[in-house]
């Protein structure tokens, strides 16, 4: 029989209403158990009135407390031998709060940054089933991640190990704290200058607590000592690496040198390694129109020879082959030794040039996350 044109226009409204209620639905139920990692996601499979409800620390929370405990709480007493069925990422134990409530206790102190992930390894029948014996209707993947340590534990290492120009000794001991959890809760301590006379200029870079420009170059220093990434951020990895330098007694090999260029006419600069001058030599710094950057910088990046490329004020382009030991700072701004007929006043387009001889001297003590203030 053929339909009315008015007939198939309703029965299209009714189709339409009934996909919004549906997708309602689905709405409430994402909402209420999450989508994408790290929450609680629908699967196909076996429904069943058991569910989760919340849990403690809320899911992909980057600030979950080092020693647990993480909370799943669900709307039915769970049987308590069905927690097995909860795969964790991480060593640990359960452990049931109340009949609708349990907890993940790890073993250790964790690291800081480290991820905490509990997947249910199974749904329906073979999964969590309720004391009444209803079963998971929806399979459990949850994550979190620790909190992050204390960057006044990362400078008390730093200067044990020789990688900053100072000391530092505790004022209490550290009983009954491990070295893990110290990462979190560092026992109280004083710092004091290793060296005589470190300028004003670099002495103002390091603030207890602070990961300023001397702390950074530090780490610096101390990845690439030990055949790690250089980054500049404070990652997870960091963590375990210091604690094992510590507990081995690994000191900094390099000692500690810092660079003070001053663009008092005539232009200098001097290099100091543990507090003894080991060069003085006089540099060309920026022009006006192209001036070198003053304030404090680490070297983050070497090379003993290298090609330059750029551009000049009047707008074309320069290549400079066999640029020698060449030690960025900042940007395209690096120390290197560049050939000119006289130096000590601005010739530059930047860059720190010393006499390629003398640059030679500076490269042997420079090394990567040496401080350098310029001024």
């Amino acid at each position: 029989m053929r339909r009315s044109p008015r007939f198939w226009n309703r029965l299209a409204a009714v189709s339409l209403l009934l996909l919004a209620v549906l997708g309602v639905a689905y709405w409430q139920e994402s909402k209420a158990y999450g989508t994408g990692s790290g929450t609680v996601l629908p699967v196909s499979g076996p429904s069943g009135a058991l569910k989760v409800v919340s849990v403690s620390p809320p899911a992909s929370s980057s600030t979950a407390p080092p020693k647990g405990p993480f909370k799943i709480s669900f709307n039915q007493a769970v049987e308590p031998g069905a927690l097995s069925q909860l795969q964790t990422s991480v060593a640990g134990s359960w452990r049931s709060v109340s009949p609708n409530v349990v907890e993940f206790v790890p073993d250790n102190t964790l690291l800081p940054g480290t991820s905490v992930t509990i997947k249910s390894t199974a749904v329906g029948s073979q999964g969590i089933v309720a004391n009444d014996g209803d079963v998971l209707a929806h399979a459990i993947d949850i994550s979190w991640t620790t909190e992050a340590g204390s960057v006044l534990r990362i400078q008390q290492l730093l200067a044990i190990l020789g990688y900053l120009p100072l000391k530092w000794s505790p004022t209490q001991a550290a009983s009954g704290t491990s070295p893990t959890q110290q990462l979190y809760s560092p026992v109280s301590g004083s710092f004091s200058w290793g060296y005589p006379n470190i300028p004003a200029s670099i002495k103002a870079s390091f603030t207890p607590g602070v990961f300023g420009k001397m702390t950074q170059g530090a780490l610096v220093s101390f990845e690439r000592v030990h055949g790690m990434p250089v980054y500049t951020s404070i990652r997870t990895l960091i963590w375990p690496a210091l604690l094992n330098a510590e507990a081995a007694n690994m000191p900094n090999p390099n000692g500690y040198t810092y660079a003070v260029v001053s663009e008092v006419a005539p232009e200098t600069i001097t290099i100091y390694h543990d507090a003894n001058e080991v060069l003085h030599s006089l540099v060309n710094t920026g022009v006006s129109q192209t001036p070198t950057p003053t304030g404090i910088f680490f070297v983050y990046m070497r090379y003993p020879t290298q090609t330059m490329r750029g551009k000049n004020i009047n707008g074309s382009y320069y290549i400079d082959h066999g640029v020698k030991w060449v030690n960025y700072i900042q940007g395209s701004v690096a120390i290197h030794g560049f050939v000119r007929s006289s130096y000590g006043f601005p010739q530059s387009l930047g860059c720190v040039e010393l006499p390629v001889q003398q640059a030679a001297i500076a490269w042997k003590w420079i090394h990567y996350g040496s401080l350098v203030s310029i001024s």
